[in-house]
């Protein structure tokens, strides 16, 4: 599973709050969703990231939670509740202390709205994390891959792996026992339409490349695949029409480099 960042976690608790999750269910707007959710964001937060909780005391009008992670370093995911002044005059004026779990828990209400907000939170972050893995076809050479190639397309394929996607690899994944041929073109057609991503290694030399490569422009055009170059680095523009311009164009629509 894909590491889980700050930015990962707060974008999921502000998808996530919603009226039962505050503490003021009565004067909570969509318009305002971080109101009242102070306490057990900052309880998630603590789950994902440790550190300490830190409430300020309101003086009377109850209190504020935020986090200190491991680092030292202070996050608060719900200050915009408050308006500029009032969180500039809270953390200018406020009592601050430290509070642990087993207190802002010891609260009935707090650990229903807690549970709940929990349970979408990790439902969200699953969703988002299913939607990064792809299905993978690599198109690269087969019949005359160098050493280098392979090695390399080799790394290139346990990256990607190691990320959570699935890859299909025509010299590991296609049985390449076919003494005419067109087998290996019928395997290579489905997993192409398996995949969610055509991911190319290009050699202009290797013809069962330049045939993968037609089948997947064929689902390009049909808007059903994204095309994207394993090593552009290795592809050199060129000044009338050519495969490398093709490719290059392709993979510059697709991961919004700048173009060549």
């Amino acid at each position: 599973m894909k590491e889980i960042t700050l930015e990962d976690l707060k974008n999921a608790l502000e998808k996530s709050w919603s009226r039962e999750t505050s503490n003021d269910s009565i004067r909570w707007m969509p318009e305002n969703p971080a109101w009242g959710q102070c306490a057990i964001t900052a309880l998630i937060i603590q789950d994902f990231f440790g550190g300490n909780l830190i409430r300020y005391d309101l003086l009377g009008l109850g209190s504020h939670y935020f986090n200190q992670l491991p680092d030292g370093s202070e996050i608060d995911f719900t200050k915009d509740q408050f308006s500029k002044d009032i969180d500039e005059c809270i953390k200018k004026h406020a009592p601050k202390e430290t509070r642990t779990r087993e207190y802002v828990l010891s609260y009935p209400n707090t650990v229903k709205r807690y549970k709940l907000l929990k349970q979408r939170v990790e439902k969200f972050l699953e969703k988002g994390e299913k939607m990064r893995k792809k299905k993978i076809f690599l198109i690269c050479p087969v019949r005359n891959i160098t050493e280098e190639q392979k090695e390399k397309t080799k790394q290139y394929i346990e990256k990607l792996e190691r990320q959570g996607h699935k890859v299909h690899w025509p010299p590991r994944d296609t049985n390449q026992d076919d003494p005419i041929g067109l087998r290996i073109c019928t395997d290579n057609a489905q997993a192409i339409i398996w995949a969610d991503e055509i991911h190319i290694w290009w050699d202009p030399n290797s013809q069962g490349s330049l045939f993968d490569f037609g089948m997947s422009f064929i689902c390009y055009i049909l808007g059903s695949k994204k095309i994207i170059l394993a090593n552009p680095e290795d592809i050199k523009p060129t000044e009338k029409k050519s495969f490398n311009n093709v490719l290059l164009t392709l993979h510059a629509e697709t991961t919004e480099e700048k173009q060549w």
